[in-house]
């Protein structure tokens, strides 16, 4: 009878610590960050801007900037359309911005633009949301521009 207890406590505990492990290392499957690499194709698609910074070596300006922009996936971005807001002063471009972007696996991203009559931009962004979003801070000389992009769908009017 007591072998029979010693038996059955033995199976018990074994069973009690296997169901443990099982339950620890599922638990801490779940609470580790999934792993993602980002690649150009991270990018793909129509994106919303929004800015409002400062040129500080032009006498101050606060610059506001609202457009759409087409990621190709291969690190071409094209302006689609966009509305500045220069001191006040209304401007609308259409197709008149090009650049491209270079996504690091770390996915940061290295952006830069050219046309529309500006001087050429840089910037630097974090991607987030598996590429629905990007944050970003222009990183040319004399400037302070935080902006984000955000993935949009459909045709948009503006």
């Amino acid at each position: 009878m007591f072998l029979k207890s010693r038996v059955t406590a033995a199976i018990f505990s074994t069973v009690f610590a296997l169901s443990s492990v099982s339950l620890a290392t599922s638990v801490k499957a779940e609470n580790e960050p999934q792993k993602f690499s980002c690649t150009n194709r991270t990018l793909e698609g129509n994106y919303a801007s929004q800015y409002t910074g400062v040129l500080f070596a032009n006498g101050n300006p606060v610059v506001s900037i609202l457009g759409l922009n087409r990621f190709d996936g291969n690190g071409n971005i094209a302006g689609v359309k966009a509305v500045f807001n220069i001191n006040g002063q209304i401007t609308r471009y259409t197709n008149e911005f090009t650049g491209t972007y270079k996504v690091n696996s770390d996915c940061s991203v290295d952006l830069f633009y050219i046309g529309g009559g500006i001087p050429e931009t840089r910037w630097f962004g974090i991607i987030v949301n598996h590429g629905e979003k990007v944050l970003y801070l222009g990183t040319n000389s004399g400037t302070s521009f935080p902006g984000s992009y955000e993935k949009v769908s459909g045709s948009y009017r503006f």
